[in-house]
């Protein structure tokens, strides 16, 4: 995992990103398309490897709650 996060480190430096790639942000970026997209739970919960759908309520909770916070990164950005 390690040797994949550098990789991915590695591209979005030669991409010219503002934002470092990592194993986590693909797995937040599926988690918050599946949820957009209606995805029941159960096959959220599934697909991140959760033992139960608690777990990825709880995450999902938290993916809201960077929305927001991207949200009012950008108009911040914006004045």
């Amino acid at each position: 995992m390690r040797i994949q996060n550098k990789q991915l480190n590695l591209l979005s430096s030669h991409m010219g990103l503002k934002k470092t790639l990592s194993s986590y942000m693909a797995r937040h970026s599926w988690a918050s398309l599946a949820k957009k997209n209606k995805i029941p739970i159960g096959i959220i919960s599934e697909g991140m490897g959760h033992e139960s759908e608690r777990t990825t309520r709880i995450y999902l909770s938290s993916l809201d709650q960077t929305t927001i916070d991207d949200a009012n990164a950008r108009l911040l950005t914006s004045l």
